[in-house]
């Protein structure tokens, strides 16, 4: 998953994909893992959730999967639209 993630990063950023020691160049295996594991969200009153402010890293793998989404105060339905999205964009 991190592989892929880093393909669609260096893609995204227009880097070359073919070269097999240059995954890290995009963003490292790391960074990754911190930026999704620390990208959490919380059950609010009424169908909404506060998600914690995405970093650099996290905003960076959700714009290279194509998710321009208001994260601000999403509702159940808009952050099951996102998970579609992302399917949709072949990463899950």
């Amino acid at each position: 998953m991190i592989r892929l993630i880093q393909y669609r990063i260096l893609k995204f950023q227009g880097k070359d994909t073919r070269n097999d020691d240059g995954w890290e160049s995009g963003v490292t295996a790391g960074r990754i893992k911190e930026a999704i594991g620390s990208f959490m969200a919380d059950a609010l009153p009424g169908g909404y959730h506060r998600l914690t402010r995405p970093n650099v890293d996290m905003k960076l793998i959700l714009k290279s999967m194509g998710v321009d989404a208001d994260l601000r105060l999403p509702t159940s339905t808009e952050l099951r639209a996102l998970k579609k999205s992302i399917d949709s964009a072949g990463m899950i």
